[in-house]
């Protein structure tokens, strides 16, 4: 119960920062192009709070903290006169110039990306905990064994990007999960000598984004030092050899034909050793012990090459600490180029993720609703003020990125119009835009049903 409070209340506050920084950009900029802005709502619903500013614009708290909005003066009558033009005809956002409309549109989410920028800046300076990329073991018969990289070793660069730590590292692998192969330097840890890098090869032929939805590092076969992956079955994908078996989230393998498990490693390779052939496993569910027949799928890599598929993954544990851990800092201006460069990097990484999402490469059930950030942002602010921070950076940029969709219920479909409105000389049609603000509403309800889904499916 605590813990469910600590996460609402942490929820909330992220929530919150992000709603203002987002809102404020659209009012700083309309009052800078001069529009009349009759009120600034944080949160939407019943007014908590309420207060008028010397320019008559009215200034709210209201009850539900998931949006905010900015109204702004339209007059939407044309004024036949020979007379002067009304100041508040001036004032008028659709009396605006289209590029003013558009700086205006776009404030939002580009200062959800500055606040972003700004936030990784100050860690920088302050100091980040940073987890340099030491492999401590490798699956077996994985990705990466089969690119001969030992354990011990220390990811130098990833597709000739330096990698510092592992976040970096799966920024990178994220980024370039496009391309057939992806080429790594690895040295031993500690190595300063140049000549101890050597260059390795990561043949993704048969890598499917689909298949892993947990961390992308694992998939490839890397155990991070910063990782626990114990026997624990965290999802059972449906319709495959472990879901026809019976095995459930939660499972804990204890034996497979009579080899006692301790860690996951053992688990995959025995089905990957055993395509076809039936395994007995001894799961421990609810505090009872159960033996289980597992008949792996086969899944044919290449033309020599078949091996086992159960469709479990496991339970991954982050751990706060490691030996290697160090806090790293840097002076003004390289934080400042580091901080850009980290906030480019997670903005293309989250514009690739839903372009693999649309696509069809990456499933539905990855993605994630309001329980799974209230979930995030309670653990986030439990390991300290760092940690917090840098999710509500990255939140940030995902709140951006998604508001610049071309939705028109969104900042990106406003902009849309503009382009339209810019190409054909004349707006788009009342009824055109109320018809497509209804579509747009039901999509983003029916995206926000299935993570909510997920959400739940997850508990």
């Amino acid at each position: 119960m605590l813990h469910f409070c600590w996460s609402i209340s942490a929820f909330i506050c992220s929530l919150s920062v992000l709603i203002i920084v987002h809102e404020l950009g659209h009012f700083w900029v309309a009052r800078c192009c001069g529009v009349q802005i009759d009120k600034l709502s944080i949160g939407l619903g019943p007014e908590i709070w309420s207060w008028h500013d010397k320019y008559g614009t009215q200034l709210a708290i209201s009850a539900i903290p998931l949006g905010g909005y900015v109204k702004m003066l339209e007059i939407n009558t044309d004024i036949v006169s020979s007379e002067p033009v009304n100041n508040r005809f001036n004032k008028a956002f659709n009396h605006k110039h289209i590029w003013q409309r558009a700086i205006i549109v776009a404030a939002g989410p580009i200062c959800n990306f500055i606040f972003a920028m700004i936030t990784y800046w100050m860690l920088f300076i302050i100091g980040i905990p940073n987890d340099p990329p030491i492999i401590n073991s490798i699956t077996p018969n994985s990705i990466v064994a089969q690119a001969n990289i030992l354990p011990g070793m220390e990811i130098k660069s990833v597709e000739n990007v330096i990698t510092p730590n592992w976040n970096a590292v799966r920024l990178q692998l994220l980024n370039n999960m496009d391309k057939h192969k992806i080429t790594i330097c690895v040295a031993p840890f500690g190595s300063q000598n140049i000549g101890t890098i050597e260059t390795k090869v990561l043949n993704l032929n048969h890598y499917k984004l689909h298949e892993k939805n947990q961390d992308n590092v694992v998939a490839l076969g890397l155990i991070p030092s910063d990782l626990r992956i114990e026997p624990i079955i965290d999802k059972v994908i449906a319709g495959t050899a472990a879901d026809k078996a019976g095995l459930q989230a939660g499972d804990k393998i204890i034996e497979i034909d009579g080899q006692s498990i301790s860690e996951w490693q053992p688990v995959i390779m025995k089905i990957k050793d055993n395509p076809g052939r039936k395994l007995t496993i001894t799961i421990k569910r609810h505090n009872f012990l159960i033996k289980i027949v597992l008949t792996p799928d086969s899944q044919r890599l290449s033309q020599d090459t078949v091996e086992g598929f159960a469709g479990i993954l496991p339970k991954i544990t982050y751990l706060p600490l490691n030996k290697y851990q160090n806090l790293l800092t840097l002076d003004i201006f390289p934080a400042l180029l580091q901080a850009i460069q980290h906030t480019w990097q997670i903005m293309r990484l989250t514009v690739s993720m839903l372009i693999h999402l649309i696509n069809g490469d990456i499933t539905f059930d990855t993605l994630h609703g309001p329980i799974s950030i209230a979930n995030s942002a309670g653990i986030s602010a439990e390991y300290g003020f760092r940690p917090f921070l840098m999710f509500l950076a990255l939140i940030s940029i995902n709140v951006g990125i998604i508001n610049l969709f071309p939705l028109p219920i969104l900042d990106g479909g406003h902009l849309l119009f503009l382009i339209i409105e810019k190409v054909k000389g004349s707006p788009i049609s009342p009824k055109l835009q109320e018809y497509s603000y209804y579509i747009s509403a039901i999509l983003l309800a029916l995206f926000m049903c299935i993570s909510l889904i997920n959400d739940i499916s997850r508990l």
